[in-house]
């Protein structure tokens, strides 16, 4: 009955050792995989740093081309200021 016994618990103890050596080994190659997915993300991030400037200075270029330069000279009245001007001109005017 003890020699039943001891190998029962024997059994046991292999099968729980054996199932700790399987989640050591994966804990061990997510622990390897972490310096590469951080490796990645770095240049990940870097890369998204200098897309992000690339895309301001051709923004900023771009303003620079579009905005008139100031010669001294009233701009052309836009339509939405033409706009406001007909009706602020409209509502001032007394009720008959």
């Amino acid at each position: 009955q003890r020699l039943t016994m001891a190998e029962s618990d024997l059994r046991e103890h292999r099968f729980v050792t054996q199932e700790l050596i399987q989640r050591v080994n994966q804990l061990e190659a997510v622990v390897a995989e972490i310096p590469e997915s951080q490796e990645a993300s770095e240049q990940t991030a870097e890369a998204d740093e200098n897309n992000l400037a690339a895309i301001l200075r051709q923004a900023r270029e771009q303003l620079v081309r579009e905005t008139p330069r100031e010669s001294g000279e009233a701009p052309e009245k836009k339509g939405a200021e033409t706009d406001l001007e007909q009706r602020r001109r409209r509502l001032s005017k007394p009720s008959p």
